[in-house]
């Protein structure tokens, strides 16, 4: 997984798949709240949400709210998606838009040679246009000499 993909290893038919996603696929970062093993124990699920079930990907669980609240925070702004919480019932909400991107810097523009700016590419430069005004001479009225066998 990186900023712009992910990758998945699944199985269909018994058949090794992989499957590569652009991450602006996914509706959002979701966080899910269940109940944990022990009584009073929430267990928060963090992960991305796709509207097919069987592309979500978990990220993390915890049963620790606040640590969870962080890396959902985290992973969304890494990742440029929205913040989603799923619903006990299955039903989605967004909870905050994607901000903003962070300002990155971007790579320094290709440098192009200023007499070539707007012109012809640099391989037919050396090459030399035709003359418009230069016109053969036609004479008409005259036999025309074919060499034949």
């Amino acid at each position: 997984m990186d900023r712009d993909t992910v990758v998945m290893k699944r199985k269909l038919a018994g058949l090794p798949l992989t499957v590569v996603l652009p991450t602006n696929t996914f509706t959002g970062v979701y966080a899910r709240v269940t109940p944990g093993t022990a009584p009073e124990v929430l267990t928060v699920s963090i992960g991305l949400h796709h509207r097919d079930p069987a592309l979500c990907v978990e990220l993390m669980s915890s049963e620790s709210v606040e640590a969870a609240a962080g890396y959902w925070r985290d992973w969304a702004d890494a990742l440029d998606l929205p913040l989603v919480a799923v619903e006990p019932d299955g039903s989605i909400e967004i909870v905050a838009e994607a901000g903003p991107s962070k300002s990155v810097e971007r790579p320094a523009a290709r440098r192009r040679v200023a007499a070539l700016t707007n012109r012809r590419p640099r391989f037919l430069v050396r090459r030399k246009p035709g003359n418009r005004s230069y016109r053969p001479a036609v004479f008409a009225g005259e036999r025309e000499i074919i060499a034949r066998n």
